[in-house]
This record gives structure tokens, C-alpha cells and sequence, in this order.
């Protein structure tokens, strides 16, 4: 039964990637966005998870009583989640008119304006990281400053990927991506952060110059550059210390030099943290052992930017209730945080209907965010605040999820926001050009009454014409 279970967990693997790749190839979602990233994070976080539960029986101190029978339940929870997220994203009523209410700008910087923006957020990033050390204020700047230095990564990409062998650009790259590397990471212990900043380099890549390539050349591109991020990732992950959250750059690259291992560091970014276990630790133990709170991780979203100083009862979300539900040992319990997985938290929250509206309610933030950036898909920005923080799409299925999205939503938004306030004003000023609008004032008439009396809304499949979708030349219709 375990072997077959892990083998259908593979076919469930194997079947997202080619819907993944099927859809690019057809035109219908760009194979980098943000539905799939946070479906490469469903794959690792919940579905390649449990392999090793499964075919190990190790499962930490969250020790199952009948893991061919929760691996079953999880198996056809799994599924269900990804059926209902995967055909409910391109259905999605009223999505269109919720994107019109962004403000959008006009204002389309060239080579040169985009570099010295990418030089100018990453001196704001560096200055909102270790200068604003007031309660909550500093926090929510951290949020943002990850933003402005992944938007910074993500400008010095869009320069150079159409002039990939010019050295200069090459060079400037470099150094941009590297110091918001080194300032993400500084008293820093997740890899969300990193994420952030390598992810929005690939995002700007692809959205400046690979997009327009077929989508399997596109893929063997993106494979080639993105090999050196993924390596640095690697060794990052290998040589985190729970022991020393609040190391310098320079300690995190002197663990690298003399302790990182990509084979280890691989090995760890592949396993999922076993949040796979966790969750059928969860479909185990709720309702019959614990009381479910329903759509607690949805209402928690909500709830995060209220301190504990103002909110005295504010209840604790899953992630942090585990070790105490586990009664794990020798951890600290109040410091030790527990990916449940989003199948578990639908599991603790309410069960199916949980799973369901989960499901839908995350598809409808992927599409969102999807459809922001196609509405003016040659801005870099508007494209690349879409892309800054992939980090906490890769990690919403992994959870603490209501934490994730709080973040997720806090930091494109409000970097979007703080973007087309400064294209404004150096309009005002005549820098840069204004952007050809044509297609997006057809895009606007087609979004004025929203899904319902949107025909092409309403056909089964979100096609290219409407995604706004360029094809390649030669590429096939």
C-alpha cells in the first residue's frame, strides 16, 4: 500500500508539471507566473513531501497511528485541492474588475533610467532593513525592503537579458543582485527572502526578453541562468543554523566557504520540510483529538498586523500551536514554528469545505496577481512587483498560509503602489516615455463590466487572446 501511495504521489507530481508546461505551450499561462510558482511550491511542500513519510515511517514527533490510512486521505485531499485550485483559476468571476481599480501609470523607463531605479530601491532597501527599528513599523518596512531589493534584482535583469553578452550590463547585474542578496540575508534564518530577490532576477529575465521565446527554449534558457541561483540557494539551505537566527552577511558566507554542500542543501529544498507528514499528522488527529477552527489561517491573514501588546488574547495560528498539540520535547516550543501544510490547515479549519474555499481563495490571489501583470506586461514597473515577493507564494503551501499571504499581499501592493507614485513624478519631470496603451485600453473595455458580461471570460479555458498573450513569430496559432 506505501509504495503504491508514493507512486501515486509521483503521477501527481509528473501530472502538475505537464498541465504546467501544456498551458505555456498553448498560450494560456506563462510558464513563469505566480499560479505556477505556487504550484512548484504545492508539488515540493505537499505532494513529493510525504514520499519519505511514507517510505521511512519517520515522521519527527508527530508520529502517525495509521499512515497508510492518512496517506490515503491525504493523497485524495491533495488532489482535490489541486482540481478545484487548477479549475478554478482561469473561471474566476469579477477578477478583471478587481484589477482595473489598481492605479496603473504610463510611464515606460529605458536601459538607463531602470538601472539607476534598481541602484536607487536598493540603497531604500538597505535603509528600510536597518533603519527603521520602530515596533510593527520596522517589520512592515522589512516586508517592503525585501520587495524594493527583489525589484531591484528584478530591474537589473530586464537590462541586461536583451543584451545577455554585453559585459557591462553583465557586471552591473552582478553587483545589484548581489548586494540585496547579502542585505536580505543579514539577520535573516528562512530562504523566503533569498527567494525573493534570486526569483525576481529569473522573473524580470523572462518577462523581458524570454517570454517572447517558444516555451521550450524559454525553459532551456531559464535552466542555464537560473543553474547559479538554484547552487546558491542550495548552499544557503545547507548551512542554516536554528541555533543562530540573527547571522551577518558575512557569517552566512564564511558557513557557505567552509560548511555548504549543494548536494545536502538540494536534498533539504526537495524534502519539503516534511509539511507532507505534518499535514496527515493533522487529517489524524482533527476533529476527533482537537477542535477545529474554522478558516482560522484565512482570518489570521487579517489579524497579523495587530500586535500582541494591543491584542492580548490574540489567538496563536496552527504553526505555533502544533509543538504544544504534539507535545514535542526537548524544543523550545515558544520559539519553534511547524509547517502544517495547506492541506492541514484545511484539515484543523474545517475540513472539506475548508480545502474547498482554500483552494478557490488561493486561486484567486495567483490569478490576481497573474492578472496585474498582464495588463501592462512591457513595464517593468508594474511587471516586477508582481514578481518580489515569490518567496512567500512558494511557501503559502507549506504554511504558516495566512501569515505568507499577509506578506505576499503587504509587499506587492504596497511596492506597486510606491512604484507608480515615482513613475508619476518623474513623468512630471520628463524622464523615460510614455507606454504604448493601445492594448491596454482594449483590455480595460473588456474588464468595464466585469466577468459576467465578459464573453471571453466566460469561455472554459483563460485563452491567449485574452491573457494578452504575444505569441512568437512563426510560433503555431
Amino acid at each position: 500500500m506505501i509504495a503504491f501511495l508514493n507512486f501515486m504521489f509521483v503521477v501527481l507530481a509528473i501530472l502538475i508539471i505537464a498541465l504546467m508546461i501544456i498551458d505555456a505551450v498553448r498560450y494560456k499561462v506563462y510558464l513563469i507566473s505566480v499560479r505556477n510558482t505556487f504550484l512548484v511550491g504545492f508539488i515540493v511542500f505537499q505532494v513529493t513531501s510525504p514520499i519519505y513519510t511514507l517510505a521511512t515511517g519517520d515522521n519527527g514527533q508527530f508520529e502517525l497511528s495509521d499512515p497508510e490510512g492518512s496517506g490515503l486521505t491525504f493523497l485524495i485531499w491533495a488532489s482535490v485541492f489541486f482540481g478545484v485550485f487548477y479549475l478554478a483559476y482561469p473561471r474566476l468571476p469579477l477578477v478583471k474588475g478587481f484589477v482595473k481599480i489598481l492605479p496603473i501609470t504610463r510611464f515606460k523607463p529605458g536601459a538607463s533610467l531602470n538601472i539607476a531605479i534598481a541602484v536607487l530601491l536598493t540603497i531604500i532597501a538597505i535603509g528600510l532593513h536597518f533603519g527603521v527599528n520602530v515596533p510593527l513599523v520596522g517589520v512592515l518596512a522589512r516586508f517592503l525592503a525585501i520587495s524594493f531589493a527583489a525589484i531591484a534584482s528584478g530591474l537589473a535583469a530586464w537590462v541586461w537579458a536583451p543584451r545577455l553578452y554585453n559585459p557591462v550590463y553583465a557586471m552591473m547585474s552582478f553587483v545589484i543582485v548581489s548586494i540585496n542578496c547579502l542585505n536580505v540575508i543579514t539577520g535573516s534564518f528562512g530562504r523566503r527572502e533569498l527567494v525573493a530577490v534570486l526569483g525576481c532576477f529569473m522573473w524580470g529575465m523572462f518577462y523581458s526578453k524570454w517570454r517572447e521565446a517558444r516555451p521550450l527554449r524559454a525553459v532551456m534558457t531559464l535552466v542555464l541562468i537560473g543553474f547559479i541561483p538554484t547552487v546558491l540557494l542550495a548552499l544557503y539551505t545547507s548551512v542554516r543554523s536554528a541555533s543562530e537566527h540573527d547571522r551577518s552577511a558575512g557569517e552566512h558566507i564564511r558557513a557557505i566557504m567552509t560548511e555548504g554542500s549543494v548536494s545536502e542543501g538540494m536534498m533539504l529544498l526537495l524534502n519539503g520540510q516534511s509539511a507532507g507528514g505534518r499535514s496527515m499528522w493533522l487529517i489524524e488527529n482533527f476533529p476527533e483529538n482537537f477542535e477545529q477552527r474554522p478558516l482560522f489561517t484565512m482570518r489570521y491573514a487579517f489579524m497579523l498586523p495587530v500586535p500582541r501588546a494591543i491584542w492580548i488574547g490574540k489567538p496563536p495560528p496552527l504553526a505555533k500551536q502544533m509543538p504544544y498539540l504534539a507535545n514535542m520535547l526537548k524544543v523550545h516550543r515558544d520559539r519553534l514554528t511547524v509547517g502544517p501544510g495547506i492541506v492541514g490547515h484545511a484539515a484543523a479549519e474545517g475540513g472539506w469545505y475548508a480545502l474547498i474555499i482554500y483552494a478557490i481563495i488561493l486561486a484567486y490571489v495567483c490569478r490576481f496577481f497573474d492578472e496585474v501583470l498582464i495588463r501592462s506586461i512591457d513595464n517593468p514597473l508594474i511587471v516586477l512587483p508582481m514578481g518580489s515577493a515569490l518567496g512567500q507564494v512558494l511557501g503559502m503551501p507549506r504554511g504558516e498560509t495566512g501569515v505568507f499571504m499577509f506578506i505576499l499581499v503587504f509587499s506587492v501592493v504596497g511596492s506597486y503602489i510606491c512604484l507608480v507614485i515615482v513613475s508619476k513624478f518623474l513623468t512630471m519631470f520628463g524622464f523615460g516615455s510614455e507606454q504604448d496603451l493601445e492594448y491596454l485600453d482594449e483590455w480595460n473595455s473588456v474588464a468595464e463590466d466585469g466577468f459576467e458580461y465578459d464573453d471571453r471570460d466566460a469561455q472554459d479555458i483563460y485563452d491567449a487572446e485574452h491573457a494578452g498573450f504575444q505569441r512568437p513569430s512563426g510560433a503555431d496559432a
